[in-house]
């Protein structure tokens, strides 16, 4: 769906193209969301999912445990943005457009 924005939009820097290993970092940022960063809110969204015991405590631990894995995925795009405006060049791509609601 990507490739389809970028080719309709006549963009292909969308999709990192003149970038080196562009192409490649961009598909990879915009994995990261479904991949990494939405099961680690899955546990704050619902916590009685995640642990057999039914009380307001079990329940704010799973919660707790869901801010704690969302903490170390934002952590992660923070690292990589360290020194930079963008996610993948100097300009915007789709990884941002992907990523930046985060």
């Amino acid at each position: 769906m990507r490739n389809v924005v970028a080719h309709c939009a006549h963009r292909r820097d969308l999709v990192g193209e003149g970038v080196p290993h562009g192409q490649g970092l961009v598909e990879m940022a915009c994995k990261f969301v479904p991949a990494d960063a939405n099961p680690s809110f899955r546990p704050y969204v619902g916590p009685a999912r995640f642990t057999t015991l039914e009380t307001d405590e079990a329940r704010d631990a799973a919660k707790a445990t869901g801010v704690g894995q969302v903490t170390q995925q934002l952590a992660k795009l923070d690292a990589h943005l360290v020194g930079r405006t963008h996610f993948v060049s100097n300009s915007n791509t789709l990884a941002d457009a992907t990523l930046a609601p985060m």
